[in-house]
């Protein structure tokens, strides 16, 4: 929802407009998805057993859905005292990973995961994210920002963002 009132914003649109409409969409979809499961449902007890696993897994993947469904339209992108919103974490995500990182050279530097020596940068940096060829440790900014403080998620996110 955070990206949608954004692009509304960038477009000059009404947001309350680009909220009802969007909720209106999931509400449709959420009634669609309900559909395909009692459809699914109805199927599932004529069927042998190969044809029910895959209605399950068929079934799991609706519920997925209306479960993502359901969060979009809950989000409230309000603070409530000292947490954090998804707004925070889409700005933190902003923040310039090579502001974390030293010595970086033609996009590489030296992993900061501990699991081994790195005597050559091993450490790729490209789109705000880095990998480690040696170990395969990875991870965005607020995961460097952990990494490198021993700090938590929230705290990453707050001190990335300024709060």
């Amino acid at each position: 929802m955070y990206s949608m009132i954004q692009t509304a914003k960038d477009f000059g649109i009404d947001i309350q407009w680009a909220v009802s409409r969007r909720k209106e969409y999931l509400n449709q979809k959420i009634v669609e998805l309900l559909n395909e499961q009692q459809t699914a449902l109805q199927l599932f007890s004529g069927n042998n057993e190969l044809s029910r696993f895959l209605l399950m897994d068929t079934l799991k993947l609706i519920n997925k859905e209306i479960k993502k469904h359901e969060t979009e339209l809950s989000f409230k992108n309000t603070r409530k005292g000292d947490r954090i919103i998804q707004s925070d974490i889409e700005k933190a995500k902003a923040y310039p990973i090579e502001n974390l990182l030293h010595d970086i050279h033609n996009g590489k530097t030296h992993c900061i995961s501990g699991a081994h020596e790195d005597k050559h940068p091993s450490m790729d940096i490209r789109n705000g994210f880095v990998y480690c060829y040696s170990c395969g440790f990875h991870g965005d900014v607020i995961t460097i920002y952990m990494k490198i403080n021993n700090c938590d998620f929230v705290t990453a996110v707050k001190v990335l963002v300024g709060l």
